[in-house]
This record gives C-alpha cells, sequence and structure tokens, in this order.
C-alpha cells in the first residue's frame, strides 16, 4: 500500500511538473503565435544624409518573411508574409528577405520611405510596430560643401574686363529652373562692393566687367531656391580696377598702325618722285 502511494506521488509529481514547465515556457509554435509582429529600423536613422544609392537594414520579431504563394500556414495569417516598400508614396518593390533593402539612383533631395508589413494577400498587418515610416535626404555630393577663389588673387590689380576663377568642392553646380531643392545642390550668387550682380551655375570662370576703382567680389554657394547654404559657404576678395596697362597698349598699337601708314606714304612720295627726276633727266628725241 505504502510502495504504491509513493508511485502515485511520484507520478503527481511528473504531471505537476509537466503542466509546470508547460505553462512557463509552452510550444514553440504557441509561443510565435502569442508574439506581436514586429519590425525595427537598424541603419540608417531617419533623418539621416545619404548618397543616391543606400540600404535600409532592418529587423523582425514574431514573423517569417517569404516569398507570395509560399505561405507554410494560411494566406491570412500574421505570422508570414512579406514587405512592401513605398517611396515618397509611390510604391516601390516587394521585399521578401532579410537583407537590407536597396534603393538605386535615387534623385537628390528629401525622399519618405514607408515600409508595410504585409501577409501572403499583401494585406497591412496593422497594428503598432508594423511599418516604417522613414526620411531621408539624398545628396550626390554628401560631405561638406566648400568654396576657393583661384584668380585674382587678393588685393590684385586688374583690368575692367577679367574673370574670377573658382572651385567648389562637394557641391553641385545646376541651374535652378525648374529644379527641386537638393541638398549640396545650387548655384552661386556674385555679389559686387555688397551689391547682388549676377548668377552663376558653370564650373567655368565668372566673367566681370567693372568700373575704375577698388571693388570687392563676393562668391557665395547658395540652394536651388536661392537662399544661402547654413553655415554659410563665401569667399571674398579685393580688387583694384586699373585700365593704365589696357590704355598704354592701346596707344601702342595706335602708334604702331600710324608707323605703317606713314612709312607707306614715304615710299609712295619717294616713288613719285624719283619717277619726275627720271623723266626731267631723260634725253628728249
Amino acid at each position: 500500500m505504502s510502495e504504491q502511494f509513493d508511485r502515485n506521488k511520484q507520478k503527481l509529481v511528473i504531471v505537476i511538473s509537466a503542466l509546470l514547465l508547460l505553462a512557463l515556457f509552452g510550444s514553440p509554435h504557441s509561443v510565435r503565435a502569442a508574439g506581436s509582429p514586429t519590425i525595427s529600423l537598424v541603419a540608417p536613422a531617419s533623418g539621416s544624409t545619404v548618397s543616391t544609392t543606400f540600404s535600409v537594414t532592418f529587423g523582425v520579431n514574431n514573423f517569417n518573411l517569404v516569398q507570395p504563394g509560399a505561405s507554410t500556414n494560411c494566406a491570412s495569417c500574421t505570422t508570414e508574409g512579406h514587405l512592401h516598400v513605398f517611396l515618397d508614396g509611390n510604391y516601390y518593390l516587394l521585399w521578401a528577405t532579410a537583407n537590407s533593402i536597396p534603393f538605386v539612383n535615387i534623385r537628390p533631395g528629401l525622399h519618405t520611405v514607408l515600409i508595410q508589413m504585409v501577409n501572403d494577400t499583401h494585406v497591412p498587418l496593422g497594428g503598432t510596430g508594423t511599418s516604417l515610416s522613414l526620411s531621408y535626404q539624398v545628396s550626390n555630393t554628401p560631405g561638406t560643401p566648400t568654396l576657393k577663389i583661384l584668380a585674382p588673387a587678393d588685393s590684385s590689380s586688374v583690368q575692367s574686363n577679367f574673370v574670377v576663377s573658382f572651385i567648389v568642392a562637394n557641391f553641385t553646380l545646376t541651374d535652378p529652373a525648374g529644379q527641386p531643392s537638393a541638398l549640396n545642390t545650387g548655384h552661386l550668387h556674385v555679389l559686387i562692393d555688397g551689391n547682388y550682380y549676377n548668377l552663376w551655375a558653370r564650373p567655368e570662370g565668372v566673367p566681370l566687367t567693372l568700373s575704375e576703382g577698388s571693388h570687392i567680389v563676393k562668391l557665395q554657394l547658395v540652394n536651388n531656391n536661392h537662399t544661402a547654404l547654413s553655415p554659410d559657404v563665401s569667399k571674398s576678395i579685393t580688387v583694384n580696377v586699373n585700365d593704365v596697362l589696357g590704355t598704354s597698349a592701346n596707344n601702342a598699337s595706335n602708334y604702331s598702325l600710324a608707323a605703317t601708314i606713314m612709312s607707306v606714304i614715304a615710299v609712295v612720295i619717294g616713288v613719285l618722285v624719283i619717277s619726275r627726276v627720271w623723266k626731267k633727266s631723260k634725253p628728249t628725241s
């Protein structure tokens, strides 16, 4: 009787232990079914500046990524499916692997990205944490813009017509007409003595025509909407416009022309004089 009681007691302990383990951990399938599917962003952070080709790395929980039609459970289950990716509100691609999502040759500017978890029938799961809303500033020159004036040197003497040579880095020069705002993309504003002179959007030097005297020439990088970069990127030089050298050159040229004309006249007169003398000295018949 005592042995039977002990055996029953052992069986009871085993059953209770099994029930406790089941209650604490359950089966793998039941845990997966009980969890809520979520998606999280790994990189790059929303609001970042990225190049025109970039990738978004993500992670999913309680969700199996499978190609449409490959669901092993049911078409409407929330534990399996794929991702719908939207760019600027437009469908971009379908994604069904754990690899990073590529974005290739995206136009410079501010862009929004939406990543949705959907089931096998393409229906969004809904609920908290089942989608990612991101924004990225895309730039083909993601570094810090710089500007340098190459010539003329500061405090140089120049003629009234001259060219200001410059170089920019991490900045794309483009004609602003019809262009959307984009990071590190824009043109130059040229200012003379603090006043707007003209707009320049080519890498070639800026041609200027200034009156005689001292002038301050300023080149400033601006966005497509004509607003200055922040922080400001600009360079200034002082030039002294002096056409004395140009005038001397013109005088020398005029003198050379006059001397040539006088030489021709002298030759013609000489020929005429010789001809007359020869006629006078010729014997008459």
